[in-house]
């Protein structure tokens, strides 16, 4: 998970949006053949520790922060869960809302600031996961995707920025610029996370690597191989290699997606 300033969310988000208005792109992660390999994947390492989340057998109450367009809510609430999105980009949720509607769908979309409460809080990070797991109900689970160091310090180096990628792996935490402006983030290894969720008092499920071998832009993965650029013969293969149970690659990828449950 990467948590940053407030004034440096806003304003790359800023940013970000009138560069996509300005090229006539769309928050849509449809259109983006490497947002739907990625989609892909969260999905098979989900129904692997949550099956009835996928194959829908049991009806749960699914609450997606930072739901964005709705990747994942429509498609959660057709196989009949209780979903609810909360975002604080309009634009995200108009596109979630105009996907449901023709879809055929009813979504709980809720526009609003999750930072804004957890900001309040006094760790950047074991503070804002013990806050999601103390509303979480006994039972429930938490999938959260964590920003790995090994993610940031292969994306400087490729940069070619030696000082902030050694910066990385002396420290937990810091101020770097990773693409333009300089943003606060938080990264883990391995070992930190799993010394997180036990501290938080649940019990890991699964530490899953998203995108083991491939990444997205100025991605340091992405050198290797980029699902954009693939075709649908290379994608399949790559998605089957990159799903496969490398345990000791869970935190050498693009994300980690990490799985918890908060015990009865």
């Amino acid at each position: 998970m990467s948590m940053i300033s407030r004034l440096g969310y806003r304003g790359l988000d800023a940013l970000m949006r009138a560069f996509n208005r300005w090229r006539g792109l769309r928050l849509d992660p449809k259109v983006s053949q490497a947002e739907q390999y990625y989609a892909v994947m969260y999905r098979t390492f989900l129904s692997r520790a949550i099956p009835e989340l996928i194959d829908g057998s049991r009806s749960l109450q699914v609450l997606d922060v930072g739901c964005g367009s709705g990747r994942f809510l429509i498609e959660l609430a057709g196989s009949g869960h209780r979903v609810t999105g909360l975002d604080y980009m309009k634009d995200a949720l108009d596109m979630a809302r105009a996907q449901a509607q023709k879809a055929g769908i009813d979504l709980d979309l809720r526009q609003g600031d999750a930072l804004a409460i957890l900001s309040k809080l006094k760790s950047a990070s074991q503070d804002v996961m013990a806050e999601m797991v103390r509303v979480l109900k006994p039972g429930g689970f938490i999938a959260c995707s964590h920003r790995p160091k090994f993610y940031f310090i292969t994306s400087l180096l490729r940069k070619g920025d030696t000082k902030a990628a050694l910066k990385v792996a002396r420290a937990d935490e810091g101020i770097i610029s990773l693409k333009s402006l300089p943003v606060y983030y938080n990264w883990q290894t391995r070992g930190q996370l799993e010394a997180l969720y036990t501290q938080l008092g649940t019990e890991v499920r699964g530490l899953y690597p998203i995108g083991m071998f491939s990444g997205i832009g100025a991605d340091g993965m992405s050198a290797i191989a980029g699902p954009e650029n693939l075709d649908a013969a290379q994608l399949s293969d790559l998605l089957e290699l990159e799903c496969q149970e490398f345990d000791e690659y869970a935190t050498t990828s693009r994300y980690t997606l990490v799985i918890a449950r908060k015990p009865l």
